[in-house]
């Protein structure tokens, strides 16, 4: 990774931090690299920095750089924008602390605290039963702070509408693609699903959107290591990788964690996490939210989850893991019947 590190230096570090609100006086001087690690979309870096006498205590120490991988730049602006215009908004949210993004040398860039020592990411297996209820009183904070926010959708750059017509404007390329990839791995009847919902899904969807009643900020890359889970009881967990926020449905959330997140003999916990994630909603004090039009919408959210599946077309074998899972909760929740 040696090859994309040139850039950072003390000086360019000084400057983004200097231009980001960071460190209004003092310089970097020197920069220590603690580790680097790799995912599909982007190459992680852990620093720890040291500063000049004169720069504030407040300076972060250590620091976590993302840099994107070119095919994800897009998604990349998109999580920038996220930490520019949003977490200013949401103070009492569990977000790790932002201190810069931009471009660098071509990459996309995000710079935000090494929360290490505090926080780490669940790698034990399956997740307990508390953890699972910590994610869910997690996205039930979050939308039930941004349950119908007036302007969210202008705030965030896209109305739902045009979220839809985005959602679906390659869907049937991308279908195609992945059915060439699997093969015969894909079953008759699960490609009649995918034609369905092709043919069906953008219509209920616009539908949905269209009245703008019980939509919220929506992160519904609900998978498990995108949870920061705290090393002390008292903290709150981290909601990371912001690159496909939304306005939404806030089920369609919880419909991500259950198919992405759930080991299969967990499968059959869905309804009682929907139920939890209800209940606390309405704690929350969000109002004219019915139980009915709760399942509804998680129906509607596990409908939404084949996206995720497309979305892997040119990684079968994850395409094939996501879309098993899926399945299970799509016929589980009926589904097949609101694509008829």
């Amino acid at each position: 990774m040696a090859e994309f590190l040139t850039f950072l230096t003390p000086t360019w570090l000084t400057e983004v931090l200097h231009i980001h609100g960071h460190l209004a006086h003092g310089q970097v001087r020197h920069i220590d690299v603690l580790d680097t690690s790799e995912t599909m979309p982007a190459r992680h870096i852990r620093l720890a920095v040291g500063y000049s006498p004169e720069a504030p205590a407040t300076a972060p120490r250590q620091l976590f750089l993302k840099l994107t991988k070119p095919e994800y730049r897009a998604a990349a602006e998109h999580e920038s924008c996220f930490y520019a215009m949003l977490t200013p908004r949401l103070p009492t949210l569990a977000c790790v602390p932002w201190y810069g993004s931009g471009v660098v040398a071509d990459t996309a860039f995000l710079l935000l605290a090494d929360v290490s020592v505090t926080h780490r990411a669940w790698v034990n297996g399956p997740l307990t039963h508390a953890r699972l209820m910590t994610i869910v009183a997690a996205l039930a904070d979050l939308h039930a702070r941004w349950w119908e926010y007036p302007g969210l959708g202008a705030l965030l750059g896209e109305s739902p509408a045009a979220a839809v017509e985005d959602a679906f404007a390659l869907a049937k390329a991308r279908y195609e693609e992945l059915a060439t990839w699997l093969g015969d791995q894909l079953t008759s009847a699960q490609r009649r699903i995918f034609e369905r919902y092709l043919v069906r899904a953008p219509a209920l969807f616009r539908e949905r959107v269209q009245s703008s009643s019980a939509l919220t900020l929506c992160h519904p890359d609900n998978h498990s290591a995108n949870f920061l889970f705290p090393r002390q009881p008292e903290e709150l967990v981290y909601l990371i990788d912001w690159h496909v926020y939304r306005c939404w449905w806030g089920p369609g959330d919880i419909a991500a964690l259950v198919t992405r997140s759930l080991a299969p003999e967990q499968q059959h916990l869905g309804e009682a996490i929907l139920s939890e994630y209800h209940a606390r909603l309405l704690a929350h004090g969000v109002t004219a939210y019915s139980w009915a039009a709760c399942q509804r919408d998680y129906r509607l959210g596990v409908i939404d989850m084949l996206r995720v599946v497309l979305s892997f077309r040119r990684h079968p074998q994850q395409a094939l893991r996501c879309l098993t899972t899926n399945m299970a909760e799509f016929q589980q929740q009926q589904c097949a019947e609101i694509l008829e």
